[in-house]
């Protein structure tokens, strides 16, 4: 990523890259921990929902093992749906947006002063389909 960033130039103007060799594995580190402890916090959610359906399959009331078995149910239900969407929320925050916080941390632009010679080139592209066609490689038939 580096040297990638390091390598990216617009026109006289470039970038450099101070970006750390280890930053990427320090951010799935941290997730991994992230993801670690939320396992667990949710695998004890589970099996209180799992030892609430068990005990109500050996109630003597019949209403008793209704409500149990649904409470049971439903904290099994709502902790697994409540795990794999922080799990999502965890991947983006470390891996979307904690990498392009330390890649825009590390970027510093050369040649600064270019950009006041810089000016807008080309033509005015209409606010429809502007180069669908082309995109598209249906040109020819229209």
């Amino acid at each position: 990523m580096r040297w990638k960033l390091s390598n990216t130039h617009f026109g006289a103007v470039g970038l450099t890259s101070s970006l750390p060799g280890g930053t990427i594995y320090w951010l799935f580190v941290k997730a991994f921990g992230c993801t670690l402890l939320l396992s667990f916090f949710f695998f004890i959610l589970a099996a209180i929902g799992g030892g609430l359906i068990s005990i109500s399959s050996s109630g003597v009331n019949q209403s008793t093992q209704l409500v149990t078995g649904f409470i049971g149910g439903a904290i099994m239900i709502v902790s697994f749906v409540t795990y794999f969407l922080l799990f999502v929320i965890i991947g983006r925050y470390f891996f979307h947006r904690g990498l392009w916080c330390e890649i825009a941390s590390s970027i510093t632009l050369t040649n600064v002063e270019a950009l006041d010679a810089a000016k807008a080139q080309g033509y005015a592209a209409d606010r429809f389909g502007a180069g669908l066609a082309d995109a598209l490689d249906v040109a020819g038939a229209f």
